[in-house]
């Protein structure tokens, strides 16, 4: 992928040099390059790249990718919103009326057909969860997908789970300004959550596993696993 940077920076690639004035800029190519700063400090192109990528991403890209980002971003605020729309429809819904597959399916894109999620149900944008085949999303979940929400095939959640995925920094001044980061949460497939379960961000529920009612689940779960508690814990393997 081709990058563009300001210029004001020198190239060596393979004992060759080449250098550029302030007023232009330096197209790169090729990772294996490096950057000299005026500081005369070598810095690998890659970081170069990383750092430069970030200095451009939208806050909803920013968001995605686990970065520190602004909620109150016109974009992010957008997507609340309509998510936030679609949930309210389905407070008077059950999943036999008529328009609720139309909703549940605005609501959270390429939800298989086999899969139902009982309203009511909660969520900040509804794009950012994945469901596979035959699994089972029980009443008043609320799943805040600002990272995204993964979750396999024939899984089992009970009524009251949660899975958040934000994270509001620990100093209070930083709490001030509308920020935070988010994690992404996967399930895998064959689980069961029992009632209530809480999902912390960046977890990952391994395949097969069991949590019981209640726990919040703070750490990785090995797949075939029955964990309970605050924090879950492991209490012996399923395989």
């Amino acid at each position: 992928m081709l990058n563009e940077f300001p210029a004001k920076v020198r190239i060596k690639k393979k004992n060759e040099e080449f250098s550029c004035k302030s007023n232009e800029k330096l197209s790169f190519l090729n990772s294996s390059c490096c950057v000299l700063h005026s500081s005369f400090f070598f810095v690998p192109l890659p970081t170069v790249l990383k750092d430069y990528h970030k200095s451009i991403m939208t806050e909803y890209e920013k968001m995605r990718n686990g970065q520190l980002y602004r909620f109150d971003d016109k974009e992010i605020l957008a997507s609340v919103e309509h998510a936030n729309r679609l949930c309210a429809r389905l407070q008077t819904m059950t999943n036999y009326d008529d328009d609720y597959r139309e909703v549940i399916e605005e609501l959270i894109p390429r939800l298989p057909k086999s899969s139902c999620v009982n309203p009511p149900f909660h969520c900040d944008h509804g794009h950012g969860i994945r469901i596979g085949e035959n699994t089972f999303i029980n009443y008043n979940a609320t799943f805040l997908d600002g990272g995204m929400i993964t979750i396999g095939s024939r899984t089992k959640i009970g009524p009251n789970s949660q899975l958040m995925t934000p994270n509001h920094p620990i100093d209070y001044r930083d709490r001030l300004e509308p920020v935070e980061t988010c994690l992404p949460i996967t399930i895998g497939d064959d689980c069961w959550l029992g009632n209530g379960v809480i999902v912390c961000p960046g977890v990952t529920i391994g395949d097969r596993c069991v949590i019981g009612a209640g726990s919040v689940v703070v750490k990785d779960i090995p797949a075939d696993s029955l964990a309970v508690g605050n924090p879950c814990r492991v209490i012996r393997k399923l395989a």
